[in-house]
Formats: structure tokens, sequence, C-alpha cells
């Protein structure tokens, strides 16, 4: 039997929405606006529908999930872009 810290299994999915880049010290940075993190992949998904709903066309989504100790990039969605919920 195997156990998992308590704080690693709180935050295995985020979901991030950030608008255009900044740039200091000639490196480009992007600006986070909100960040969140889930428990549940469905209470993240949740999250997203309703960004999608209420955010202006030139923000864009990020969603990421946990593996092992490193957070992947599983899905970015440009408000623009055709909707895939």
């Amino acid at each position: 039997m195997t156990f998992q810290r308590k704080d690693n299994v709180k935050r295995q999915f985020r979901v991030e929405i950030y608008k255009g880049v900044k740039v200091y010290e000639n490196e480009n940075y992007d600006f986070i606006q909100s960040r969140e993190f889930f428990l549940l992949e469905k209470d993240a998904i949740k999250c997203i529908e309703k960004l999608t709903l209420i955010l202006e066309p030139d923000w864009i989504i990020r969603y990421f999930k946990k593996v092992d100790a490193e957070w992947i990039l599983f899905q970015e969605i440009g408000l623009n872009e055709t909707k895939t919920f």
C-alpha cells in the first residue's frame, strides 16, 4: 500500500488565466491574472466552462495536470477560438 502526502493530493489540477505578455529586462513573462487549484478534474472543467462564458475574447485559459511532482500543460484555450467543452 502506498500513501500520498495530503498537500499533494489537494493540488492535482490547476486552471489559470492570463492576458498578454510582459517584457521585463528583455525577458517575456505571462501576465497571469488568476490561478486556482482543484482536487477533482470535473471541478476544474466546471471552472473552465464558467470562465469561457464571462471572459472577453483576448484572454487565454491554461489547464494543467500534476504528474508526479511537475505541472504538465494539458490544454490551452484561447477564447477567440472555438470552445471545446
